[in-house]
């Protein structure tokens, strides 16, 4: 009688990423050892790292698994940096970088996880980080790192201009999502922040972007304004404001030579055709 043995291998590939999602698949290896390879890669090829349990215990042990097997470093996709305020300190939450040694172990990590071309930071804090020493080793890591899609959750920076020098961290990167920004003082909304001309950045070609804060906003008439990102190929917009339309007339106008691909998920099929013809007309 045939087995699971007999499958093709293509369909064995996708039995093992579907039992990879859904994280089952110590299982497998004990009757299935010709995916053991297989099971390895997948095991390592996302790193999560959205709890105190997984920063303080979880990334050390990986650490010291790939001192032993370097191979491992090579499997690594994507590094995933979740809550950023999951912990507290005499009952105060507190953020990632205050975590002993947390940075210092990252920055390793980024370092040999040659392969790695996709990072999510959570409540970072590109606004004055050289001021933290941890910081500056982060620093280092990410420029020598190869990302190539940045993604940037609530995160806090004091002006446009440190929220590009931060970007440029990471020399590589060519897709950026940046999710429900905020500036970290009123100061930073002010309008001589946002009137300066600014460094283009044209080898970021894919965008994701928000419109709910008031930093949010301002963020985004600004790359209207100035064209920041002049090769955007491909954009990306979650908004439920109808004040957001003028914007993307002009942000459609700006990249009519580059853009093949435009995301609006809030333009539901009941109103999207009459909304987006608001957009064109």
């Amino acid at each position: 009688m045939p087995s699971i043995m007999d499958l093709p291998a293509e369909l064995k590939e996708l039995v093992l990423k579907e039992l990879a999602r859904m994280g089952q698949v110590s299982s497998l290896a004990l009757v299935w050892r010709e995916t053991w390879h297989d099971i390895r890669i997948s095991r390592f090829q996302y790193i999560d790292l959205d709890d105190y349990k997984s920063r303080s215990v979880r990334l050390p042990k990986l650490l010291a698994i790939i001192k032993t097997a370097p191979e491992v470093a090579l499997y690594i996709k994507e590094i995933d940096l979740g809550d950023a305020r999951d912990w507290t300190l005499n009952g105060v939450p507190c953020h990632w970088n205050q975590e002993e040694g947390f940075c210092e172990k990252l920055a390793s990590l980024i370092h040999v996880a040659r392969c790695a071309d996709e990072l999510s930071l959570r409540r970072m804090y590109p606004s004055t980080p050289l001021e933290y020493r941890q910081y500056s080793v982060l620093k280092s890591a990410f420029q020598a790192s190869s990302i190539r899609h940045l993604h940037l959750n609530e995160f806090i920076f004091s002006s446009p201009t440190k929220l590009l020098e931060f970007i440029d961290w990471f020399p590589l990167v060519e897709s950026i999502d940046m999710v429900d920004g905020r500036a970290d003082s009123e100061e930073g909304l002010d309008e001589s922040h946002w009137i300066q001309p600014l460094p283009q950045h044209a080898h970021i070609t894919s965008l994701g972007l928000t419109y709910a804060s008031d930093a949010d906003v301002r963020l985004l008439h600004l790359i209207a304004d100035q064209p920041l990102f002049p090769d955007v190929q491909s954009f990306a917009m979650s908004c439920y404001d109808l004040n957001f339309m003028p914007t993307l007339r002009r942000l459609l106008v700006q990249w009519s030579a580059t853009l093949t691909s435009l995301e609006l998920p809030f333009l539901i099929p009941r109103y999207g055709m009459l909304l987006f013809l608001r957009v064109l007309y």
